[in-house]
């Protein structure tokens, strides 16, 4: 009579594909968030650069034109 299952070399060669890939799962996992962070501190650096050229292009719309002086003019 044949038992079945698996042999111990089976086992221990299943268990180390799957350290494997865990291991390179982790690694990936850790790249992704790395470049998460990156990705957020730039598109927090180009929010504030939108917001200083649209505060800018507000400040030139509501800025009053003033008249030029001729030389031959004087304030009294």
């Amino acid at each position: 009579m044949r038992q079945r299952g698996f042999t111990l070399i089976e086992l221990m060669s299943a268990l180390l594909i799957l350290s494997l890939l865990a291991v390179m799962s982790f690694r990936g996992l850790g790249a992704v968030l790395d470049a998460r962070d990156q990705v957020r501190q730039e598109t927090e650096k180009w929010r504030s650069v939108a917001a200083f050229f649209a505060r800018f292009k507000r400040d030139v719309q509501l800025s009053a034109p003033r008249p030029i002086r001729a030389a031959s003019e004087r304030l009294n």
